[in-house]
């Protein structure tokens, strides 16, 4: 049921989770740009450079993640304050404070994993195209 009240959450305001959704698909592509840089073998072996750029890069990753989600509880935060007043109605209808912070949780995964999933989805067919030239 919970999931439901967080599917229909997602779809009422998707204008509002638009800007998480979008944040969160560009974080992403370069997460696996610099992934995929960083464990390319021929690129690392082939130059010197290529040794300094992999930690370079892993480096980048990790502050990547860690700006990824300051993004997310910043957005978070924005989307919480929007939806103070159904958060409110759900309380005078009886949810208590942990179902609540459940329903978020809920949302912020949805868009969260769709996004993701969609990057994903783009980062292969950019890799099978590659393969097939």
């Amino acid at each position: 049921m919970l999931l439901k009240i967080s599917l229909s959450g997602v779809k009422s305001r998707w204008k509002d989770y638009c800007v998480l959704f979008s944040g969160i698909i560009m974080a992403s592509a370069i997460f696996y740009m610099f992934e995929a840089i960083a464990l390319n073998k021929k690129f690392v072996s082939s130059t010197t450079v290529g040794q300094n750029a992999r930690a370079v890069f892993i480096l980048g990753s990790v502050l990547l993640i860690v700006i990824t989600l300051v993004y997310v509880f910043y957005a978070n935060n924005f989307l919480m304050s929007m939806r103070k007043h159904d958060y409110g109605l759900f309380m005078m209808l009886g949810a208590k404070r942990s179902k609540i912070s459940k329903l978020i949780s809920f949302e912020t995964l949805i868009v969260g994993a769709a996004s993701t999933l969609l990057c994903q989805g783009q980062f292969k067919n950019v890799g099978f195209r590659q393969k097939e030239m």
